[in-house]
Parts: structure tokens; sequence; C-alpha cells
């Protein structure tokens, strides 16, 4: 019993254990940490061995690649080395040749002169005597002589020939010991490459045309002559379908390049069948051929997947395009039709352009393009609904901007020429279309709104590459350029060309704004473009066309303020950064301030012009001149008083305006007096305006002299004499040219004694020395001009009044220097 329950006991325990067991794996089972982990084991264990796998395929093709670089390098020398011991022969043969002209040569030169010699002494032994002997000796010394010259000459060509065959022999043994570079290796694999291109891809592609060529002429042989008309048919497809079988064979034997030839020809070989099965043997209708090519241009576009290949794809690409232009041009469509042809065009580009997207198949973006685009024009020209073909003619731009930007945005690289040309294509022509179909339709209100669509577009594409892309700096200004630019377009077309300058103005300040407040310079380029185009825009339309336009001065206004606003955002950088202003940034901001004043000042003259041409009778020159002479004073007062833009030029701008208020001052007392001008009758109202503003000119001549003595450092003494010039000059033009008054002469004379007297007293009792200098001169002048030209033209009474006025000034004066010699008698200075 001990036995039974201790084996029981041992049961019960194992199944305990085993329970235990149990829990222990449903826990482990339910536990997705612990199994992912355990799925990620396998995967790093199937990882390393495909990694193994994979490097031991690598170094198998290194070591292939090895060994045939040392045969192509070893073919390679044994080709130059055979080059060289060719044109080392060559050399040599050239040599020894030219060796023996030049022996011939000279050889034929002894014989000639031998025979000369021969021909001498003969001669000699027949007709001289005594001188024979003495005759036949020089000639055997001559011939000694030839002898030796030719024998020395012979020995010299053999040397030369011996030197330059060495040399040669050099360069040649230098040319063998070379070793063969990679360039030279890499120009030979261009040139193979080449050779392989043209055997293998080129001769292809030719072979399949000419059997298209063959099939079409055996079609047309055969249709008069062998098959029947659905033989003929079927004998096409079949033949395409041998096509496309020998080259799915070709290409599970590694050879893609000619399977791709032979699958592009079969593929050809179909389309070409489908279309003699309808137009030529009539075997099949218009809806059994588009079905078979469209069921022939998905087989197209899954073997240019599995092939890769770019001219099966371009095959395809045109294939599909066949169902379409044989219905428009056959059938014509209808206007459901039209919808369905859109829908199919949009699935059969959108299908091909997404499968080109990872090879990056830039010219079959072209090909579908150019494809598409008349298709397009002729849809949205056949459609009857508006809104689908707007919505078609978008969506084709959409279509074509993603396929361009989606490859390089993704692998993070520049887009290419081609790439921003065929942006630009799609984008121009796009907007053309949609922009037709809004006239066509009526809905020019929406013009605007639609070029606000474009801008947000292309400025959410420049954001996303500048986030996900950040090399393509070029693409991403391009975008932003495009978005700029439909930004400005919006205005005119949503309110009309007579808003664009108020609308651009809104649109920089904003821009400005933002771009000042977040420091993005671009942004605020962008933003001082549109300023400039608004203000160029408004001088041309608006501010040149003195009839004034609608809202002129609602406009003119608001630009103004608007360009002192902008210019409000950077001055107080301008003025508290000393070393900003020297910036190439702060130096424009300057040259902005100077426009700011000058079209602040023109504006406010502007007004004046227009005010009175809307209530004063524009004859009143007086009066206008009046204003625009004191607004420019007091302008030229505010500008001198802000602080926040004063600089050097600024004052000179000021003292400008001053001399322009002066000399307008000169104008008016010159050719507005009271007899010539009368206005209402009354001349008084003109004199007191003139005396009002000659005293305002005098304190204007106030302000420019004294900045002239402080910039140039002179003397204070000059301010009391120049001011006493002005005001001595303004009150003689006024007495001649205002008032129409007897014995002038006399009267300037006495005016001239008296301000003499006022400088004198003015200069002693403030201590201007040139001040009362100038008043004695004065004095000395008009009592010389008294007696030598007032006299001899004033009656009795005229000359008492001047003897009087004149002696009792000079009295006057004679007593303030009478106190000036007591003061230096008595205190030495003075």
């Amino acid at each position: 019993m001990e036995t039974k329950d201790k084996i029981n006991s041992l049961l019960k325990n194992q199944k305990e254990i085993v329970k235990q067991y149990e829990e222990m794996i449903t826990e482990l089972n339910m536990d997705d940490a612990i199994n992912e982990n355990i799925s990620l084991k396998k995967e790093i264990e199937h990882s390393k061995k495909e990694i193994e796998t994979i490097k031991i395929k690598q170094r198998k093709v290194i070591e292939e690649n090895r060994t045939l670089k040392i045969s192509l390098k070893e073919q390679l020398i044994h080709e130059k080395n055979a080059i060289l011991n060719g044109s080392k022969k060559k050399i040599e043969l050239y040599f020894q040749d030219e060796n023996n002209k030049h022996i011939n040569k000279l050889k034929l030169l002894e014989k000639t002169a031998k025979n000369k010699i021969d021909q001498m002494r003969t001669i000699a032994k027949k007709e001289l005597g005594e001188e024979k002997n003495e005759i036949l000796r020089s000639i055997d010394h001559l011939q000694s002589n030839l002898t030796e010259k030719i024998k020395i000459r012979k020995e010299q060509l053999a040397l030369q020939k011996e030197n330059i065959m060495e040399e040669i022999k050099k360069e040649y043994d230098t040319l063998k010991a070379q070793d063969v570079s990679d360039g030279v290796i890499q120009k030979k694999k261009k040139y193979n490459d080449i050779e392989v291109k043209i055997g293998l891809s080129w001769m292809n592609k030719v072979g399949v045309i000419l059997v298209l060529l063959g099939v079409a002429t055996g079609m047309k042989y055969t249709y008069s002559t062998w098959f029947n008309d659905y033989m003929k048919g079927m004998a096409g497809f079949l033949l395409g379908s041998v096509f496309l079988g020998a080259g799915e064979w070709f290409n599970r034997k590694d050879k893609n390049l000619f399977a791709i030839g032979l699958t592009g020809g079969g593929i050809g070989v179909l389309y070409l069948s489908v279309f003699s099965s309808y137009f030529m043997l009539n075997i099949l209708n218009m809806s059994t051929s588009i079905i078979v090519s469209i069921i022939i241009t998905g087989v197209a576009i899954v073997l240019s997947q599995r092939y890769k290949s770019m001219t099966i794809c371009a095959i395809s690409l045109i294939g599909g395009y066949l169902p379409f232009f044989s219905y428009v041009f056959f059938e014509g469509l209808s206007d459901t039709a039209v919808y369905m042809a859109m829908g199919y065009l949009i699935v059969l580009n959108g299908l091909l352009l997404t499968l080109s997207i990872d090879r990056r198949w830039i010219y079959i973006n072209y090909l579908s393009f150019l494809l598409n685009i008349p298709c397009l024009i002729y849809l949205i020209t056949k459609s009857n609904n508006e809104i689908i073909s707007i919505l078609y003619a978008i969506l084709t731009f959409i279509m074509y901007m993603a396929i361009t930007l989606i490859y390089p945005i993704r692998e993070k690289i520049h887009l290419r020429i081609v790439d921003i040309v065929l942006l630009t294509l799609n984008t121009v022509i796009n907007c053309l279309l949609v922009y037709g179909l809004f006239e066509k339709y009526g809905y020019e209100q929406y013009e605007g709104l639609l070029a606000l669509t474009y801008a947000i577009i292309y400025l959410g594409l420049g954001q996303f590459i500048k986030k996900s892309a950040s090399q393509e700096q070029h693409t991403q200004g391009l975008f932003y350029i495009t978005a700029m630019t439909f930004s400005i377009l919006m205005i005119p077309f949503q309110f009309g060309v007579e808003w664009a300058a108020l609308g651009w103005l809104i649109e920089a300040i904003g821009i400005i704004y933002y771009g000042v407040k977040i420091k993005a310079q671009k942004m605020e380029l962008g933003g001082w473009i549109i300023l400039g185009l608004c203000t160029l825009t408004f001088v041309m339309i608006d501010f040149m066309d003195y009839s004034y336009t609608d809202y002129f001065i609602l406009k003119y206004s608001c630009i103004t303020v608007g360009i002192i606003y902008v210019f409000s955002l950077y001055a107080k950088d301008l003025y508290e950064n000393p070393l900003f202003k020297y910036t190439k940034k702060g130096k424009m901001l300057t040259y902005y301030k100077y426009f700011t004043i000058f079209s602040s000042w023109i504006y406010t003259i502007r007004m004046v012009v227009i005010y009175f041409d809307d209530h004063i009778n524009r004859r009143d020159d007086f009066y206008l001149l009046i204003s625009i002479a004191l607004i420019t004073a007091v302008f030229a007062y505010g500008i001198g008083r802000i602080k926040i833009i004063q600089d050097h030029v600024v004052t000179k701008i000021s003292m400008l305006f001053y001399i322009l208020v002066d000399f307008m001052g000169f104008m008016m007392i010159l050719n507005y007096g009271g007899a010539a001008y009368v206005i209402s009758n009354d001349t008084n109202i003109q004199i007191t305006i003139l005396v009002f503003y000659n005293l305002m000119v005098l304190f204007s001549v106030k302000d420019i002299t004294l900045k002239i003595i402080k910039e140039k450092a002179l003397s204070i003494e000059l301010y009391p004499v120049v001011m006493a010039i002005y005001f001595l000059g303004v009150s003689t033009i006024f007495l001649l040219n205002q008032f129409d008054l007897n014995n002038i002469n006399l009267i300037i004379s006495i005016l001239f004694i008296i301000m003499s007297f006022v400088y004198i007293f003015y200069g002693f009792k403030r201590r201007f020395a040139n001040l009362r200098r100038l008043g004695l001169g004065l004095s000395i002048l008009s009592t010389g001009k008294l007696f030598i030209f007032d006299l001899a033209f004033l009656n009795t009474g005229g000359k008492i009044i001047a003897y009087f006025c004149f002696g009792l000034v000079l009295i006057g004066i004679s007593y303030i220097y009478h106190k000036l010699k007591a003061n230096i008698d008595g205190n030495g200075v003075e």
C-alpha cells in the first residue's frame, strides 16, 4: 500500500508540474514582447544568412572583376606592345629608306663628279702641253678631296641615323615599361560598351523594326495571295505571342537586352495586328479592337515592370493611345464617351507614370505629356460640363507635377533641367487652359481665386521641399518665385488692372511685415519686389494720367502711407545700429529713406494741385505757388525735426527744400505785382500774403545760414551779414514790384540809408563788426547814389525830404561812431 501511495503521490506531483509547465508556456505565448523578440531573432538569423550569401556573391564578383581587370590590362599591354613593335618597325624602315636615299644621292654625286674629273683628265692629256702635269696633279688632288668629303658625309649620316634610332629605341622602351592606367582601362571599357550597345541594343531594335515592317509587308502580300482574312489576323497575333515568349525565354537566360528587344517587338506586332484586323482585314469591330488593345497595354505594362524596360513602357504608352485615337478619328466621341475617355487617359497615364517613378524615366514623363496635352485640349473642348472640364485639367496638372517631384523629394536629390522644363510647361499650358475655360464659361470673377490656389500650391511645395530636402535650394526658390508670381497676378485677375496697385500694396506690406517679424529675408525680398511693382504700376497707369482716374486720391494716399510704413519697419534699426547702415541692406534702406522723403513731398504737392483743380480757379497761379511754397517749407521744417531719419543727406535735402522755397519767393515778388496782377480787384490780400510768406522765408534763410556756419565752422559774424543782405534785397525788390510808387529811386535810397543806420546800431550793440561795416558801406553807397543819380530827377519837395532824411541819419551814424571813439580813448578797446 505504501508503494501504491508513493506512486499516486508521484503521479499527482507530475501532473502538478505538467500543469505548471503548461501555464508557463501559455504565459510565454501571451507575452507579445517575447513573441516579437523571437520573431525578430528569426528575422535577424535569416538576415544574417542572406548577408552571408550576399558577401559570398560579392567576394565572387570582386574576384571575377579582379580577374577580368587583370585580363583586360594584359590584353591592353599586349595590344600596346604590338602597336609599339609595329610602329618601331615602320620607323626603322622609314629611316632605312631615307638613309638609302641620302647614300644614293652621295653615290650619284660621287659618280657624276668622278666622270667630270675623268673627262677633265682626258682633255688635259690630249690638249695641254707643258702645263699638263701641273693640271693633272690639281685634278688628282681635287679627286682625292672629293673622295674624302663624300666619305666624311657618309660617316655623319651613319652617326645621325644611329643617334636617332637610339633615341627612338629609348622612347619605345619607356612606353613599353609604362603600366596601363585606370583611365585607359575606362576608355577601353567605354569603347567596348559602345560596341556592345551598337551590336546588342541598336542592332536588336533595328532588327525588331525590320520584323515589324516584314509583318506589315507580309500581311499586305498575303492579303492578295495566300491566307484569308482570319488567318492573316491570327498569324499576326501568333507572331507577336512568339516574340513575347522568346523574350521571356531569353530573359530567364539573363539576356535582358535581347529579351527587351524581342518583347518590345512582340508588343508592336500585337498592336499592328489589332490595327490591321480592324482597318485592313475588317475581322474585328471597334469595341473588340479597343478591348484587345487595352488588354495588350495591360500586358505591356506588366512586362515593362518585370523587365524594368523604358522601351517597353514607351511602347505600352503609345499603344495605350491607339484605342483613343482610333475612336476619335473614325467613330467620334459622344457626350458620355468624352467622360469615359477622360477617365481612361487619367488611369493610363497615371499607371504608367507611377510605374516609371522608381526608375525615374523622365523620357516617359515627356512622352506621356506630349501625347496627353492634345488629348486634354480636345476633350475639354468637346465636354459640355464645365466643372468636369476644369477638374480634369487641374487633375492632369497635379498628376504631372506629382510624377515629376515625387522621386527627387523621396530620394532627396536635385531636380534636373529636364524636370524643371517639364514643370514649367505643365504650369504654363495648364494655366492657359484653365483660365481659358474660366473665360469661356463666365467664371471671370473667380480668376483671382484660381491664381491664389496656384500660389498656395507652389508655396506649400516650397515649404515641403524646405523640410524634406534641404539641399534643394534652387527648386525651393523656384517654387517661391512661382508662388509670388501667382500672388501678383491674383490682384488684377480678381479686381482688374485699375486696382492692381492698391492690392499689391496690401500684399507687399503684409509680406514685408511678416518677413521682418520672423526674419525671413527671402520673404522680405518677395515683398519688396511686389512693392516695387505696385509703385511702378501706379506711376505708369494712374500718376501719369492727369485726367485723374477713379479713386486716385485714395490710391495715392494709401501708397504713400504704405511706403512710409514700410520704412518705419526698418527705421529703428537703421537709426540705432551704426553698423547696420553700412551693410548692403542698410545702404539700400538708406536710399529708400531718401526715396520716401521725396515721394512724400511730391504727394503733398500733387494733393495741392488736385485741390486747386477742384475748388479754386486754376488761373490763380499766385495762390497755387504760395500754397506749394508753404507746404514745402513746412515739409522741410518737419523732416529736419524728425530725429529718427536724420543724417547728413537728409540735412542737405531739407536745405534744398528751403532753397527752393526761397527761390519761389523771389520769383513771386518779381512776377506778381499789385499793378500787374489783380485778384478780385484787391491787391491788399496778395501783399499781405507775400509779406507773411517772406517773413517765413527769412526764417528759412536763417536756418540755412546757421547750418552752413555750423557745418563749415565759419565765424558767427557771417550770420547777421547774410541776413542783412537778404532783408535788404527782398525789401528793395518788394518796393520795386509790389507798389506803383512815384520817386521810387528816392524811396529806395532812403531805405538804404535807414537800413545802414540800423545795421551800424545793431552791429555796435551786439558787437558785430562786419555788420556795422556793412552798414557804413551801405550809407556811403546810398549817399553817393543820392548826389550822383537821385537829385537830378527830384523836384524841390523831393530834394528837401532827401536832404533832411540823409542829414539826420548821417548825423546819427556820426554820433554812434563818436561814442565808439570815446570808448576807444577811455578803455583802449574797440
